[in-house]
C-alpha cells in the first residue's frame, strides 16, 4: 500500500493541509498513521463526508436535535491523560496493560470519546514513540515532556493545560491509575456549572477531574510542593464534589482483582471501536 503526505492528500481532495490534519486528529480518517509529528494517509482512502453539513434524508428530526444538543455541550471539552513516566519501573501502570482485552490508555480514550470529547491530549515522555504507535488510529494529540525524568507530574499537566487553554472551555484530567470511570459520570460532570468538578463516590474523591479554563491561571500560579493536589486545594474558584454512583472513579490499577470483578458490568455500556 502506498502512503501520501498531508500536502499530497490535500491537493488530491481539494482542501487545505490544515483541514486534512484536523480530519486525522479527530479520527475521521481511521487508517491515517502518525509518524513522529507528521501524518501519512493511504492513497486509496476516500475523502470523508463533511460533518459540518447534515443530510436530513431518512433522519428523524428529534434524533437530529438530540445529537446537535449533545455535540454543542461537549465539543468544547478537552482531556489530558498523563503517560510520561518510565512504566518499566512498575508494570502495573504500563499504558499497554490490558483489562478486558483493552489497554488502559485505549480504554480511557474511548470513554472520553463516547461522550464527545475530541481534544484529547496524551502527555508522553518515556518511549513516546511506542505510545504514539499504539494510539495511531485514535485521533489524539501527543505532547512530549522532554524533561520527564527530572520533573514531576504537575509539570506534565501544565504542558497539557497550556496547549488546551485557548481551545476548550473545560478540560478533564486523569492518569492511568484510574481507568474504569463510566461515560455517564463524565456526562454528569460536564453538566455542572462549577469551575472545578471532582467526582465523589461514597464520600471519597478521585479521578477524573474537570477544570474550567478560568481556573488555569490559579493552577499555574501554585508554587507549593504538593503538585496538582495542592493546586486544586489552593484554588479559590467554585468547586463541586459531585456525588455519583460510579465506583470506577475509585478503582485503582493497583487493585487488579477488584477491577477484574467489575469489568463485565462496565463493558455492558462500553462501545469498542
Amino acid at each position: 500500500m502506498r502512503y501520501l503526505t498531508v500536502a499530497e492528500i490535500a491537493e488530491k481532495w481539494g482542501i487545505s493541509p490544515r483541514r486534512v490534519q484536523v480530519l486525522c486528529r479527530s479520527g475521521r480518517i481511521p487508517t491515517a498513521l502518525k509518524i513522529g509529528h507528521a501524518w501519512i494517509i493511504p492513497d486509496n482512502v476516500s475523502k470523508p463526508l463533511d460533518a459540518r453539513f447534515k443530510n436530513p434524508i431518512g433522519k428523524n428530526d428529534k434524533v437530529l436535535k438530540n445529537i446537535e444538543n449533545f455535540s454543542s455541550s461537549s465539543s468544547s471539552i478537552g482531556a489530558i491523560i498523563i503517560a510520561e513516566k518510565n512504566f518499566n519501573e512498575d508494570h502495573t501502570i504500563s499504558p499497554f496493560f490490558e483489562i478486558g482485552n483493552l489497554s488502559l490508555i485505549r480504554r480511557i480514550i474511548i470513554t472520553f470519546q463516547q461522550v464527545g470529547v475530541r481534544n484529547i491530549v496524551v502527555i508522553t515522555g518515556y518511549h513516546s514513540w511506542e505510545i504514539e504507535h499504539h494510539l495511531a488510529n485514535y485521533g489524539v494529540i501527543f505532547l512530549k515532556n522532554e524533561n520527564y525524568e527530572t520533573t514531576d507530574r504537575f509539570s506534565s499537566i501544565k504542558i497539557g493545560l497550556q496547549f488546551l487553554k485557548d481551545k476548550c472551555e473545560k478540560i478533564f484530567f486523569t492518569s492511568l491509575q484510574i481507568p474504569m470511570f463510566m461515560p455517564d459520570t463524565l456526562k454528569a460532570m460536564i453538566q455542572s456549572e462549577s469551575d472545578m468538578v471532582i467526582p465523589q463516590y461514597q464520600g471519597k474523591n478521585e479521578h477524573p477531574l474537570l477544570i474550567n479554563i478560568k481556573a488555569i491561571p490559579e493552577i499555574f500560579n501554585y508554587n507549593g510542593e504538593d503538585g496538582m493536589r495542592g493546586a486544586i486545594k489552593s484554588c479559590t474558584c467554585k468547586k463541586e464534589f459531585l456525588p455519583i454512583k460510579d465506583e470506577g472513579v475509585l478503582l485503582s490499577i493497583s487493585n487488579i482483582s477488584c477491577l477484574e470483578k467489575n469489568i463485565e458490568e462496565v463493558n455492558k455500556d462500553f462501545l469498542y471501536p
